[in-house]
């Protein structure tokens, strides 16, 4: 919700939210050199998502009772991800603390999470779809990368391959890129490994390769399979029997 509120909105969230008491429209008009009903447009709107709460102040004196604005939403934008990168670093702790075989853990943990993340984005499952005539690899690839973006993972196509894809991000507390947390490139692995075969499995196997080199970075491989490969095969042997006749006929 934070990414959809304007500058406006935004600035005076955070302005509500640096005060420990409620704040009155003329306090935050002082404070933002803003002429009152501007200041109060704004409040209004953030009333309304329910990011600020409106609370009558004690009686003071003569006149009405002034309107006192609190909020109990973090304001900073980077909140969530700081708060993922907090869990994932003790989630991780704990994991290598009390567990066996943390690795192995935090890749079944990344298998859960990615069904969890299918399920809520309304991603259907393609692990028993027919692939239509029309459907390309390459196309579905498209899909498949906006959705490990939206992920934090920074998925782009590959450089060379038409159905690759490459990871540059994960989320799960790897602040520092010259040494990523091993567990936390895990359970980006058993996310990965479980999304594709929920969206890709039926069509295309896939391989998996983390550069040693730059931990972060990590290349997908898809080569078609089964009716969809059959199918592939067919275009290209239409297309080189197309091709033939014209090339004799130069010839000649």
């Amino acid at each position: 919700m934070m990414a959809q509120l304007t500058s406006a909105q935004q600035t005076l969230l955070r302005r509500i939210a640096s005060h420990a008491e409620p704040v009155t429209v003329t306090q935050l008009a002082n404070e933002s050199r803003l002429h009152p009903n501007s200041v109060r447009e704004t409040l209004d709107a953030l009333v309304h998502l329910g990011l600020v709460t409106c609370e009558q102040m004690p009686i003071k004196g003569r006149g009405r009772p002034a309107l006192g604005y609190q909020s109990y939403t973090p304001a900073d934008p980077a909140f969530p991800a700081r708060m993922l990168a907090q869990v994932s670093h003790s989630m991780f702790t704990w994991l290598t603390d009390h567990v066996d075989d943390p690795r192995q853990a935090a890749h079944e943990m990344g298998r859960y999470w990615a069904d969890d993340a299918l399920a809520m984005m309304h991603v259907p499952d393609h692990s028993r779809m027919r692939p239509p005539k029309d459907f390309t690899l390459s196309g579905h690839l498209n899909k498949m990368r906006l959705f490990l973006t939206s992920l934090g993972f920074a998925a782009q196509p590959h450089p060379r391959i038409d159905t690759g894809l490459v990871l540059l991000g994960c989320p799960f507390g790897c602040t520092d890129e010259s040494c990523p947390d091993s567990l936390a490139l895990e359970m980006r692995t058993g996310m990965v490994e479980r999304i594709i075969e929920r969206t890709a499995g039926a069509m295309a196997d896939a391989q998996i390769m983390v550069d040693v080199n730059h931990p972060l970075r990590c290349e997908i491989i898809f080569t078609v399979k089964g009716e969809l490969a059959r199918n592939e095969q067919q275009a290209t042997d239409d297309a080189k029997d197309a091709k033939e006749p014209s090339t004799r006929a130069e010839a000649s």
